[in-house]
This record gives C-alpha cells, sequence and structure tokens, in this order.
C-alpha cells in the first residue's frame, strides 16, 4: 500500500473513531428518539389492526345474514315442494344456489381476516411488550450515567474535594469547640455569682438536710397532731379552743355590781 493510501485509511479510522465517540455522547438521546419512533409506528400498527378488525365483523354480519335467508329460502322451497309448485321451487333452488356460493366465498375471505387479526393482535403485544422493556432499560442507562458522571466528576477534582470536606470539618469541630468554651464560661459566672450572694451555700445547706426548707401540708399537718396530742384541741369550727376556767379561779365581783346584777 502506498503513503497516501495508508494516509487515507487511517484519516478513514479517525473519522469513523470521532464518529463513533460523538454517537456514544448521543446515546441516550438517540434511544428516545427510537422510542418515539417505534411507538408511532405501532400507533399506526393498532390503527390498521382496528379497521382489520372492523372488516373482519363485517364480514362475519355479512356471513350470518346470508346464513338467514338461505334458511328462509330452504324453508320456503320444501312447502313449495309439497304445495307441488315445481317452477317455484326451481327457481328458488337457483337461487339457494347462489346464497351458497356466496356464503362459501366469504366463509373463506372471513377465516383469512380473522387469522390475519390474530397475528396482527400478536404482533401489536409483542411490540408494545419490547417497547416497555426498552423504556426501562433506557431509564436505568439514564440513571446510571447521571451517577457515574457524578463519580467521574468527584474523581477528577478528587484531592480538592477531600481537601475541602477536610476543611469543612475542621471549621465546623472549631465552632463546636467555641460553643462549648462559651457555655462553660456561662456557667461558671452563674456559680460564681451564687458564691457571692450566699445562694451556693443554702442550696448545699438545704441539699444536707441542715436548712429548714418552706412549709408544706405534711409539716402543717404534723404540728397539729402535736397540739392535739398535748390537750390543745381545735374546735368544731377549725380553729383552737382555750381551756375554760375552774370555778375555783373565777374572779369574785364587787358587792355593789353583784346586787345590782340581783
Amino acid at each position: 500500500m502506498s503513503v497516501w493510501g495508508r494516509l487515507f485509511t487511517a484519516l478513514k479510522g479517525s473519522v469513523n473513531e470521532t464518529a463513533e465517540a460523538v454517537a456514544d455522547t448521543q446515546t441516550v438521546r438517540i434511544l428516545d428518539q427510537q422510542m418515539r419512533d417505534a411507538e408511532a409506528a405501532l400507533g399506526k400498527a393498532q390503527t390498521d389492526l382496528a379497521g382489520l378488525m372492523g372488516k373482519a365483523k363485517l364480514a362475519r354480519d355479512k356471513i350470518a345474514d346470508l346464513t338467514q335467508k338461505h334458511s328462509r329460502d330452504m324453508a320456503v322451497v320444501e312447502r313449495a315442494l309439497e304445495q307441488g309448485q315445481e317452477q317455484l321451487a326451481t327457481e328458488l333452488a337457483d337461487r339457494i344456489a347462489i346464497l351458497e356460493g356466496e356464503i362459501e366465498r366469504e366463509t373463506q375471505a372471513t377465516q383469512m381476516l380473522n387469522a390475519k387479526e390474530v397475528e396482527l393482535r400478536d404482533t401489536v403485544t409483542k411490540i408494545r411488550q419490547k417497547i416497555s422493556a426498552m423504556k426501562r432499560e433506557i431509564d436505568t442507562v439514564k440513571v446510571t450515567e447521571s451517577v457515574q458522571k457524578a463519580q467521574e466528576a468527584i474523581a477528577s477534582h478528587g484531592a480538592g474535594a477531600v481537601s475541602t470536606l477536610t476543611n469543612a470539618a475542621s471549621s465546623l469541630q472549631r465552632l463546636k469547640e467555641k460553643q462549648a468554651a462559651r457555655a462553660a464560661t456561662f456557667e461558671a459566672a452563674n456559680k460564681l455569682e451564687e458564691i457571692q450572694s450566699g445562694g451556693d451555700l443554702d442550696r448545699r445547706l438545704a441539699d444536707a438536710g441542715l436548712l429548714n426548707g418552706p412549709g408544706s401540708g405534711a409539716s402543717v399537718l404534723a404540728r397539729l397532731k402535736s397540739r392535739q396530742s398535748a390537750g390543745a384541741l381545735p374546735g368544731p369550727a377549725g380553729g383552737l379552743s382555750l381551756p375554760s376556767p375552774s370555778p375555783s379561779s373565777a374572779i369574785p365581783l364587787p358587792a355593789s355590781e353583784t346586787t345590782q346584777k340581783v
């Protein structure tokens, strides 16, 4: 092969590789267009099938009408023969023969239409199934392509991405440490304020049970029970009644006051 021949072959190979590379980058778009074309063809096939089914139905209806006429003429020709109407029976028999020939032709044509209808139905069903399966595969390819592009982007920026994530984690950790330090400062300030005001000592005394806390219902009830056991009984109205003075301890009144009262 001459030099020019080898150069032409090399250029041809380069063009093919470029065309394949372009086709690969547009694969999903090409597949989508092919699916649209297939769906359009399927729609036309369904329309043609509907037309064929309509023709088959008309043919079956025609056969049913011819068969009905044949049955009617057969009954009439039998009555004509019973009544001795030979001429009418002969003419009617000729018409019956024509009907039988027409029924035979329509039956054959209808059988062909029925067979074709079954075949087209099966073909349309298979095409629909293939299109659905291909759509599912295309969806899977689209998702896979998106994931792989993301992985490729991460890999191409690998060092930078790792460095960025590391810096972000460090910044987050420093922020957490600053927040923890501020929280500790606030807590120490509050504790110092309690110590200076004496509240801390009172709290510790109360925790140790050395400082009487505020009264409660239980303490009031215990106090009343202790008074009751000591003789200071509560009155009917709930108040405390004082002990009544004995007769010997009564204070004598002056004579003038006694005479006035009597």
